[in-house]
Parts: structure tokens; C-alpha cells; sequence
């Protein structure tokens, strides 16, 4: 009989939180906001991103060993309006 290996990632767990909408919120001022342009090259005007980098969270990630090749990147997305193409 034939032994099938499990998955490596079989064993990750999803980690949940509930974002911490006021200190989102305080961060909006201080971003470097950019439009969202479309592969197909048009800009949609009423959706805009910001990159967004936090120090402790890149010092966590640091102090991990298992973690080490994990990258760490984070966008928050503005949407402004009440319909996207």
C-alpha cells in the first residue's frame, strides 16, 4: 500500500482578528495616497490605496525564527462613492 504524505500546510491555521477601525481611521491623514490604475490602464477614480508598514508588527515577525521568510506587506483601501466598475 502507497502512503500519501499530508500537505505542508495542512497544518496552518487562518489567524482572525477584528481590525482596530479607530486607529485605521488616525492613520488616514498621514498616508501617501495613490489612484488604482486597471491592467487595462484606466484609472479608477473612486478607488484609492495607501501602502502601510508597522514597525512592531515587523519586529514580531524579526523575533520569530519560523518566521523569518514570512513577508510582511499591508494596503488599506479607500473606497469612496458607493459603486466600483
Amino acid at each position: 500500500m502507497k502512503q500519501v504524505s499530508k500537505s505542508r500546510y495542512e497544518n496552518c491555521q487562518p489567524i482572525w482578528f477584528d481590525a482596530d477601525v479607530e486607529y485605521l481611521q488616525s492613520l488616514y491623514p498621514k498616508l501617501k495616497w495613490q489612484k488604482y490604475t486597471h491592467k487595462n490602464g484606466k484609472v479608477i477614480s473612486n478607488y484609492e490605496y495607501a501602502k502601510y508598514h508597522n514597525d512592531q508588527l515587523q519586529g514580531f515577525y524579526d523575533t520569530m525564527p519560523f518566521l523569518r521568510y514570512c513577508k510582511y506587506r499591508a494596503s488599506i483601501v479607500r473606497i469612496t462613492g458607493s459603486e466600483l466598475e
